[in-house]
């Protein structure tokens, strides 16, 4: 794999995540995902990912997901503005 550009290293941390979690390995792609968040808290999709991801595994409630996406994702224009119900 390439060395990824800088603005770039969240989607590559965000994709190795992705293929963590499809081999089963949950652990490894919460921390990749945690990783992309400490780079850009606003990198929408590994927010998403992570919020999703522990809100499906029981570590957080309805209301969590929802204040968590209120504070990170809904914020993002475009994209995150386009989830809101």
């Amino acid at each position: 794999m390439e060395t990824p550009y800088i603005s770039k290293r969240e989607d590559v941390l965000n994709k190795r995540g992705i293929v963590a979690m499809l081999r089963g390995n949950e652990d490894q792609a919460v921390e990749l995902w945690m990783q992309a968040n400490k780079i850009s808290v606003k990198h929408f999709d590994s927010q998403v990912n992570l919020c999703m991801y522990r809100w499906q595994s029981g570590d957080w409630l309805d209301e969590e997901l929802l204040e968590k996406f209120n504070e990170y994702v809904f914020t993002v224009k475009g994209k995150g503005q386009a989830l809101q119900c």
